[in-house]
């Protein structure tokens, strides 16, 4: 801290201007200027009821505070007592004390105050807290002032105040834009330090033994814990702020007072200084201008920066402003933190340094706008309020517009940024726009323009050249090829150099394919897949943010997604692929459904190139916003959205596909809101009444190594109600940096990110940009505090594509937290928020393994308790003495309340406030608050949106329309359905219709159209084919039945013509023998001799059949053998010639109606299985059911029955004997060929021919 010396002070005394010095260091004060005076009383005190929120030690304050006599402004308690104790103090004692001691004013002197708004009065306070605070207040002005005068006051028991006065006389100020606030002390005077009650001299009010109190100066936070006092306070040394200063303005003292702990305007040795910085932002392409402090300057320095190697010479002017040096940084072509070292001896030594973070030119407000003035001519726009030439304190009136164009050239693998032209030169920078024709913004021999403004006659277009080379691993800006010193700038995005038209387009596009590489997507490089929901696009927010270029926010304006007339919105991956650096861009039509540049010329694709680009830095392909621009939007542009035509935008398609979002993932969404209520990652609900700080989130992947840590802290929102609510959020995934969102006393949203390579806590300041990139993450923040308080809040992503969330409720006392978890966590994370397995029964698995029981509040509470963090776990930043055992032991006396009575709250109010949300009628009932429930409820009713939004979404994949065809239907989910055509002159083939299943398959087959000149003659083709096989089937079965039908025709025939010559035969050989038999023998005429057994054809009845088909004729009973019981006959073939026994012979008629007299079949011929005779005869009759139809053989049909008792007749008492034909006369034989008929089929003569013949010489015989 700055001290001025006493003889320079004495210096200033001597001169004439002494009495104008002192009246400029107080701020106009008086009746004259509206202020009201308190009465002339000893401990004398005014309440002063304020028109507006003060933020003092990080409360804002709209209460009562009282003006106190003894110097002193004192809120939340009044203040009694005279004599200063000892900072710090409790018992809710937040002070500032201007000058705390023994006042009498009844004795001597005024006190003044008043509440100002005015101009005048704001532009004087304004300029010095600017002044004291350059770096991150260049800029701030209030919205009001309150000031209090302490004029020739006495002290008390002054005895020599009549005789020789000793009076002080010093200043308060306190001004606040709302957000910050800030405190001035002016004294004028100081002449005495204590009153006679403190134990100070009666006479002089000096401090001058060692009992006495002398006055106190600084701040108090009444918390026993935060403060800060003056160098001297509570001494005699006190007297000495007169002749000191922390602004290099004697008697004059600044002072930021809204943080949680105050801050010191000044400067310190550059041994001892932190340095502060601002922006904590800046642009990839320079040209920002930084502001430095914390060191004290001199006139002696020669003071240099280095930022990111590259040496540049700082701008002061130490009249104006003591404290600040300015450099301007260079253009940078890389993102992330940068290091910014300060030399005081021209660079020779760098004793101090800090960082900033280098952010996407797309995550920063537009300062050179270009809009589409009509069809011939555009419009550049700028803004000169907040740009870096306001910030340089120079009087920069003209500038200069200039083109340059960006290139990167692969065969020198050189990166190159140069001049082209001047658009405009000399112009006054107040003027914010001029016009340039469309024509001007066009070159040839460069596909990417933008445009930069800097002071008149700064930029030489043959030597300002920036170019990189990539041909070694170039790590810093200080080894580039070419590198300009660093000036003041403002730069366009990047733009399309090439024309308009579609014709030029088609043509560029076509020239680009000859060069363009092709994006192979492979497994060992995963792409995130697109959500296939423009809903689950939105709440994914881990891993996917709008597309600046296309974002749905500015649908009337002609600018907002060019060329994409039938998207609604695009979203791109946040963080590109881990070996390629590969991106995503998702677009989503009105429907809400992903497109495909295969459908539409609006879709999205796979991108190249990163925006946030690749490693290493500078090379071809690698540069962030430019390599992306240069090879997946521009090529997008031409061949897509300048023609609009599918045909050409497949050039660009096949080598940028687009994704079908078949593989997307959801992520698992966890939440914490209100009086704590938990919905777990298998979507859980509880509520968890908790105090001090839990594991959230504790995760570890075995197989990869890879950790996430998610810490937060729970603290009473109401005191005295029991109702906690969530502070404070930590995380880091791996080996990122960490980052704390917390919410501080003012209830305002404060982020700290934690460098672990610096081993730092830093808290950007958002002032450039509402995005910081540190390592491994990237916060961005919503809303301001002079906005609607519930879009306050910052979203932490890491580059792993996890996030949380942190919200602001209206009005909240505590966090609402939204944590997206990145897919591939699944199956190892566990904590207060669940373990995330797809199991809702293990919800609540404790630290050892095991599970909580949830029946029971209470029990479920203590069990939960075990989640605490232990002071070696904790991830938190703590201020002020606290730390993990701090929030430990209050958890350990914090009694949860989960039994809640109504009071006086009645049932119509709670339903009015609540409807039926349980969450709402317990955060209202336990906070007493109304606005607490409905901030539950609204929450509450978020999270199941979020949650209906990321539900699972079948996809089937893209399906293309058949060649010379089309299709209707571009939506590939499940339930929806693709319709095929063909083109005139086309013939579909396969399915006309197909529709995405259950599966993720498509249904049908695969559809394609044929010229309809192959259709007619592949199908003549076909048909001729076919109706040639079936004519040929027809054919031949025409064939085989006229040959059946031949046959069976020619069988019956033959079997009639059989049948005709073995009856003949019987009577012809019977008649022999009866003519040639004796009277005994002519007893058996009439009787039926038995054939020879065997049976005419083949011999034999095929086995398995039921029956033979019936004949006509019959076979003489033989000696065939029959398979006993199964009602056929075995093979055929006759036994040798033995004794047979003949039944008796049976009548003619009986012959004729088939009733041939019973058969005896030998028992040694019957099979062994069943015991017992068969009579078989021929038969004549319809089949019965026992009978066997006539088989292939042409047997004639046989009744076949178990033997019964042969019937009695009269020739029943003659003796049955064999016939010895042996024994016969020659001509009364039967010829040994009729014997053998059964062997006739061994012949090669046909069989009948063959009887007849035997016939016929048998008959010549006789």
């Amino acid at each position: 801290m700055r001290t001025v010396a006493a003889g320079i002070w004495i210096c200033l005394c001597i001169l004439p201007n002494l009495v104008c010095q002192a009246q400029d260091l107080l701020f106009p004060y008086g009746v004259e200027n509206g202020d009201s005076v308190m009465p002339k009383v000893d401990d004398g005190f005014e309440e002063v009821s304020l028109d507006f929120e003060f933020p003092f030690f990080d409360r804002n304050h709209r209460k009562l505070f009282q003006l106190n006599t003894n110097g002193v402004i004192s809120f939340l308690t009044e203040v009694t007592q005279y004599t200063p104790d000892v900072f710090p103090l409790d018992d809710g004692r937040r002070l500032i004390a201007p000058f705390w001691a023994d006042v009498d004013s009844s004795v001597a002197g005024d006190i003044f105050y008043r509440e100002d708004s005015s101009q005048p009065i704001r532009d004087l306070v304004d300029g010095n807290i600017q002044r004291a605070f350059p770096v991150n207040f260049a800029r701030f002005a209030s919205s009001w002032v309150f000031l209090a005068t302490w004029e020739e006051v006495a002290f008390y028991n002054n005895r020599a105040g009549q005789l020789l006065p000793i009076n002080n006389t010093f200043q308060a100020v306190l001004a606040s834009d709302g957000l910050h606030s800030f405190t001035i002390f002016n004294y004028e005077k100081i002449e005495w330090t204590t009153g006679l009650s403190s134990f100070g001299d009666k006479n002089t009010g000096s401090a001058n033994n060692p009992y006495s109190v002398a006055g106190q100066v600084g701040f108090n936070a009444g918390d026993g814990i935060t403060y800060f006092a003056v160098e001297g306070s509570r001494t005699q040394s006190v007297k000495n702020v007169t002749l000191m200063s922390n602004v290099d303005i004697p008697g004059r003292w600044v002072f930021r007072i809204d943080n949680a702990e105050i801050e010191s305007a000044g400067c310190s040795d550059i041994s001892e200084a932190e340095i502060q910085i601002s922006p904590s932002e800046v642009s990839m392409l320079g040209g920002d201008i930084l502001a430095i402090s914390g060191p004290c300057f001199d006139s002696s320095h020669n003071i240099f920066c280095r930022l990111d190697g590259i040496l540049t010479q700082a701008r002061y002017n130490l009249a104006l402003d003591p404290f600040t040096v300015q450099c301007a940084t260079p253009v940078f072509m890389r993102l992330g933190r940068v290091l910014v070292e300060l030399s005081l001896d021209g660079g020779v030594t760098f004793e101090n340094n800090v960082t900033v973070s280098i952010v996407p030119l797309d995550n920063q407000p537009g300062l050179v706008a270009i809009t589409r003035e009509n069809e011939l001519s555009k419009r550049i726009s700028w803004q000169d309020e907040t740009s870096p030439f306001d910030l340089t304190k120079d009087t920069i009136t003209h500038v200069d517009v200039i083109l340059y164009g960006y290139k990167e050239d692969d065969e020198r693998n050189l990166v190159e940024l140069l001049p082209i032209k001047f658009l405009k030169r000399n112009i006054r920078l107040s003027n914010k726009d001029e016009v340039v024709d469309s024509s001007q913004l066009q070159e040839r021999n460069f596909d990417v323009g933008i445009i930069r403004l800097t002071e008149k006659g700064k930029v030489d277009l043959e030597s300002d050249v920036y170019s990189w080379t990539s041909a070694s691993k170039v790590q810093r800006s200080s080894e580039l090829v070419q590198q300009p010193d660093p000036i003041p700038s403002l730069w366009s995005l990047p733009f399309n150099t090439n024309p308009s038209s579609a014709t030029s387009a088609r043509l560029w596009c076509s020239s680009w394919t000859k060069h363009a590489d092709h994006v192979i997507l492979t497994a060992s490089d995963p792409v995130v897949d697109c959500p296939c929901r423009m809903e689950q696009a939105l709440k994914d927010v881990g891993r996917f943010e709008l597309y600046p270029r296309c974002e749905g926010s500015n649908a009337d304006d002609g600018d907002d997604c060019m060329y994409r007339n039938q998207a609604q919105l695009c979203v791109r991956a946040k963080y590109g692929s881990q070996k390629f650096g590969r991106g995503q861009l998702c677009c989503y039509g009105y429907n809400g459904h992903l497109q495909d540049l295969r459908d539409t010329t609006s879709g999205g694709s796979v991108q190249s190139r990163h925006h946030f680009g690749f490693k290493p830095d500078y090379h071809v392909g690698n540069i962030p916003y430019f390599s992306n621009f240069l090879h997946d939007t521009i090529p997008w542009e031409e061949c897509c959205g300048k023609t609009g035509k599918l045909n050409v935008c497949k050039l660009y398609s096949d080598r940028r596909p687009s994704s079908d979002c078949k593989t997307y993932q959801l992520p698992g969404l966890g939440s914490i809101f209100g009086e704590p209520h938990l919905q777990t990652w298998d979507n859980h609900s509880f509520t968890f009444n908790g105090y001090g700080e839990y594991h959230l989130v504790e995760m570890r992947q075995r197989q990869t190594g890879e950790t996430f840590k998610m810490q937060g802290r729970m603290e009473e929102v109401f005191i005295g109600s029991g109702a906690t609510g969530l502070t404070a959020v930590v995380a880091e995934a791996g080996t990122s940096d960490k980052v704390q969102i917390e919410l501080n006393q003012r209830r305002d949203v404060d982020v700290w990110v934690y460098h672990k390579d610096e081993g730092k806590w830093v808290h950007p300041d958002f002032t450039t940009s509402n995005y910081y990139i540190a390592n491994g993450v990237a916060v961005e923040i919503f809303g301001t505090a002079s906005e609607d308080q519930s879009r306050i809040g910052a979203l932490v992503t890491f580059s792993e594509g996890s996030s949380y969330h942190v919200k602001l409720p209206e009005s909240g006392q505590s966090l609402n937290l939204l944590v997206n978890l990145s897919p591939y966590l699944k199956g190892a994370v566990w904590g207060l928020l669940g373990t995330w397995d797809g199991d809702t029964n293990n919800e609540f698995t404790l630290p050892d393994g095991s599970s909580a029981n949830d029946d029971i509040s209470s029990a479920l509470h203590n069990q939960l308790l075990e989640w605490r963090i232990a002071e070696r776990d904790t991830l938190f930043r703590y201020t002020n003495g606290r730390s993990a055992g701090t929030y430990r032991e209050a958890s350990d006396s914090f009694m949860p309340n989960y039994d809640i009575d109504k009071g006086n709250i009645t049932e119509t109010e709670i339903s009015d406030t609540c409807d039926k949300s349980t969450v709402c009628r317990f955060d209202f009932l336990k906070t007493r608050d109304p606005l607490q429930g409905r901030n539950a409820k609204s929450a509450e009713e978020g999270e199941k949106e979020r949650r209906r939004d990321l539900i699972p979404v079948i996809g089937c994949g893209y399906i293309p329309p058949p060649d010379n065809g089309f299709k209707e239907g571009d939506i590939y989910l499940v339930g929806h359905t693709v319709t095929f055509f063909c083109d005139s002159n086309f013939v579909l083939r396969g399915s006309s219709r197909r529709t995405c299943e259950e599966q993720g398959l498509w249904s049908g087959n695969v559809t394609a159209c044929i010229p309809r000149e192959e259709h007619t003659t592949e199908d003549d083709l076909l048909l001729f084919v076919v109706i040639g096989v079936a004519a040929v089937l027809i054919l031949s079965l025409l064939v085989f039945c006229l040959l059946l039908f031949c046959c069976v025709v020619t069988r019956k025939k033959k079997l009639r013509e059989k049948e005709k010559i073995l009856k003949s035969a019987y009577q012809l050989e019977v008649s022999v023998i009866s003519n040639d038999l004796s009277d005994e023998a002519n007893s058996y005429n009439n009787h039926s001799p038995t054939a020879n057994g065997h049976v005419p054809a083949n011999g034999h009845i095929p086995q398995g059949k039921g029956h033979v088909r019936q004949g006509k004729g019959h076979v003489p009973q033989g000696n065939s053998k029959v398979l006993h019981g199964n009602g056929h006959m075995t093979a055929g073939r006759r036994s040798p010639p033995e004794t047979v026994q003949y039944a008796n012979q049976m009548s003619f008629a009986e012959h004729q109606t088939d009733s041939i007299s019973q058969a005896l079949v030998r028992e040694q011929d019957v099979p062994s299985g069943r015991q017992g005779s068969v009579q078989c005869m021929p038969s004549h009759n319809p089949p019965s059911t026992s009978k066997i139809h006539h088989g292939d053989d042409g047997v004639s049909a046989l009744s076949c029955r178990p033997q019964t008792p042969v019937k009695s007749n009269e020739y029943g008492s003659l003796p049955v004997r064999s016939v010895n034909y042996d024994s016969l006369p020659e001509g009364g034989k039967l010829s040994p060929k009729f014997q053998n008929l059964s062997n006739a089929d061994e012949s090669d003569e046909d069989e009948v021919t063959r009887i007849k013949r035997m016939i016929k010489e048998d008959a010549g015989r006789f």
